[in-house]
């Protein structure tokens, strides 16, 4: 194909009458192709051509570096070609052919610019002499006298003492000189002076093969020259990818963390480093407009952090290798020591422990996760099913129960039932209390705004006989050590405020007892052989454990998003949900004996019969007489057996028809049964309320008729502790993320 270029004819025939300088041995190819034209097929990714076998490996080596460099600043290609041509009668003219020929046949230049430039060495038999084509295309940024002149002045002289590695490499180091200088400014590729491109974020978009963007100008060709060949061979060594980028930020008064966050957003925008494996490194000049102060920054990702140079690696560079060169405003030197301790760290043994990081990185992340987060919870579950699981007795509604244990409470009753202590066990004992005659209830309705309180009287008066008669019934069933400790509780705080009655806004002082109830109440039920271990012993070992667990997954995930390792990010996730799990499987750990679940399938029996008979009965006596439960022989037992088991609505619902029915005049015979332990605020009780309330009395009336709607809600505040008063508090915190987990090592200078 026609390719419009000017031809360059640089060297007249010459002789070499030296002999060649005795270097290294390099072996014959076992067949060179043909001295060309036509020429074999080029390969790809290759610039040098030495089948004349002149060059030692060392030179061609280096000579790919400086074409990559050249390519990468400039995007002009360049080849070095040497034939044997078998004969000693070579011209000047004729190898200038050679050379046209190569660049067309191999398309040497980008197509439309023809930007290419040939290094031809035409060799005849002795391989000592022959002819040198430094063939540029119409587009190259040296001219024909430029290139005459290198011939000249720098590859002669070398090719006269025999020396051809020397005359190529000095060639291609003027052509480094000549190129990157004679990129215009602001044009594809200009290095050596600031090239115009706006400083970032965001970035121009990254070019192939190029990894110094000196935008700032601050480097010479051979720096960016050795900085391209070192990075390359980082990148080969390793597949970690480095960049160097300089910048005239045109503003003063630089930061670090302006210049960082800069950094880090250059590796985000290009994707510098494997996917995967996010091992890429940036050394980021963010320079002032007097291109002699500013800031600098070895940013790394994640994974060239963990495998090869830590924060304080590359602060450490920057430190002690770099500051001296940068106040110096010795750009050069500063790239080439940074770059030399970068390419002294990357080497392929880190390359392999990054590898085998990221091996372990997943076995930790995924298998260790999943052993953790599985193990955890199996475990939990296995001791739930081993220790934890209540034994399974029949509970059936045609099965008929005996009466309970003589030492079943009824508060040990309401914590079989809930499998823990609970706010209605210790209610049930407050009513088991009062229904003995030991304590009364005094009901304070509060203001308008505020909700209904009550007091406890701790010595009730005695009562009538039948009061009395009552009171002995009730008392059949022998009290617990719970009751006991709540009512000395009771007394004592009731001493302690000069009086017998706990007024409501000194009532919530018991609140430090409940624990000591809660207590007392375990270990009777432990005691009786109802419960294995103590619930809240119970509940609390599991709850450590699995806080434990917590602790160690937050460990874990905090070590994990600084190290930075994903893995153990994903473990320590893995242990804190395991944790959770183990926590609510806590609270199904206590379990019953096989007396325990036969007192609990009692009890359900005890609860379908009351809350059906509740249902349509219209007094607590009739709940007594219809019940057909022997041991149930009072409405006290009934009122106090039904909250331990959970009926304090039926219960409401009963004694509010009791009043209905009195208020509306349906009673007949006897006043119904209205607890004489539950007094309104001015003393009376519901029994002698009701029975003093006529016809046109309401349940939510402002007269002296309790709210009995309330009642038990009310009742069952018995136990809270003071509400503590105090400002809410708080603060800022703040934080950030380095570029997926990277880091940036740097300062001003």
């Amino acid at each position: 194909m026609h390719r419009s270029r000017r031809a360059i004819a640089l060297v007249a025939a010459f002789l070499w009458v030296m002999a060649l300088a005795v270097g290294p041995a390099v072996a014959a190819s076992p067949s060179p192709p043909a001295a060309g034209p036509p020429f074999p097929e080029p390969i790809d990714g290759q610039a040098v051509y030495d089948y004349a076998n002149v060059l030692t490996p060392t030179t061609e080596s280096q000579a790919e570096s400086i074409i990559d460099a050249i390519e990468a600043q400039t995007k002009s290609e360049v080849v070095v070609y040497t034939q044997a041509l078998g004969r000693d009668d070579i011209t000047t003219e004729e190898a200038e052919t050679h050379a046209a020929a190569l660049m067309d046949e191999w398309g040497v230049g980008r197509a439309g610019i023809n930007d290419g430039l040939v290094i031809l060495l035409d060799l005849d038999t002795s391989l000592q002499h022959g002819q040198v084509q430094l063939y540029g295309g119409s587009g190259f940024a040296l001219g024909q006298g430029e290139l005459q002149d290198i011939y000249l002045n720098q590859m002669l002289p070398s090719l006269q003492g025999g020396d051809l590695d020397s005359a190529v490499l000095v060639a291609l180091a003027q052509v480094v000189d000549g190129t990157f200088k004679g990129t215009e400014p602001g044009t594809d590729g200009g290095v050596g002076t600031t090239t115009g491109v706006p400083p970032g974020p965001p970035f121009p978009d990254p070019e192939p093969d190029r990894a110094v963007y000196d935008q700032a100008g601050l480097f010479s060709p051979e720096t960016i020259v050795a900085a391209e060949s070192t990075i390359d061979a980082i990148e080969a060594r390793t597949g970690a990818e480095v960049v160097v980028y300089t910048q005239d930020s045109g503003e003063y008064g630089l930061t670090t963390e302006e210049t960082e966050a800069k950094a880090r957003a250059l590796i985000d925008q290009w994707g510098i480093g494997r996917k995967g494996f996010d091992d890429g490194m940036v050394i980021f000049f963010d320079m002032d407009p007097s291109l002699e102060h500013g800031q600098v920054q070895l940013y790394a990702a994640p994974g060239f952090e963990a495998a090869f140079l830590s924060n304080s690696d590359r602060q450490a560079i920057y430190e002690n290798d770099m500051l001296p060169d940068l106040r110096e405003a010795d750009f050069d030197a500063a790239l080439k020591v940074a770059l030399a301790k970068v390419d002294a760290a990357a080497t392929p043994e880190h390359a392999s422990s990054l590898q085998t990081a990221r091996q372990v990185n997943a076995v930790i992340g995924l298998v260790g996760g999943s052993v953790v987060l599985l193990g955890l919870s199996g475990w939990a579950f296995m001791n739930w099913r081993r220790f934890g699981k209540d034994p399974v007795y029949t509970d059936d509604a045609s099965v008929l129960m005996p009466a309970p244990p003589p030492e079943l409470t009824a508060a040990s009753g309401a914590m079989i039932m809930d499998g823990s202590t609970s706010r209605r066990a210790l209610t049930t004992a407050m009513l088991d209390l009062a229904s003995r005659g030991l304590i009364a209830f005094r009901e304070d309705p509060g203001g308008l705004l505020s909700s209904k309180k009550v007091g406890v009287d701790t010595t009730p008066e005695p009562g009538d006989a039948a009061v009395q008669a009552q009171r002995e019934r009730n008392a059949r069933r022998p009290i617990g050590p719970a009751e006991d400790q709540a009512l000395t509780d009771l007394r004592t705080l009731a001493g302690q405020e000069d009086g017998e009655f706990i007024t409501p806004e000194e009532l919530p002082k018991f609140g430090t007892s409940v624990a000591a109830f809660d207590k007392a109440l375990e270990e009777h039920v432990v005691s009786r052989g109802w419960f294995t271990e103590k619930p809240s012993k119970v509940v609390a070992r599991w709850t450590g454990r699995g806080a434990l667990a917590i602790g160690a997954g937050v460990i874990a995930l905090i070590a994990g998003l600084n190290i930075p390792l994903s893995g153990l990010t994903l473990l320590g996730g893995a242990a804190i949900v395991g944790g959770v799990v183990v926590i609510g499987f806590a609270q199904a750990m206590p379990a019953v004996t096989m007396s325990g679940a036969m007192v609990r399938a009692m009890m359900a029996a005890y609860r379908r019969t009351l809350q059906k008979t509740m249902a349509q009965a219209r007094s607590m006596d009739q709940v007594v007489a219809e019940a057909g439960l022997d041991w149930l022989d009072t409405p006290d037992q009934a009122v106090v057996w039904g909250t331990a088991l959970g009926l304090q609505t039926e219960i409401e619902g009963v004694l509010s028809r009791s009043l209905e029915d009195v208020q509306q005049g349906r009673a007949a015979g006897s006043a119904p049964y209205f607890p004489i332990w539950y007094q309104n605020s001015s003393g009376a009780s519901l029994m002698g309320s009701a029975a003093d309330a006529g016809s046109g009395g309401s349940l939510f009336s402002d007269s002296g008729i309790p709210d009995i709607g309330g009642m038990m809600s009310t009742l069952g505040t018995i136990g809270n502790s003071p509400s503590s008063s105090g400002g809410g508090g708080g603060g800022g915190f703040s934080g950030g993320s380095s570029g997926g987990g990277g880091g940036g090592a740097g300062g001003g200078f």
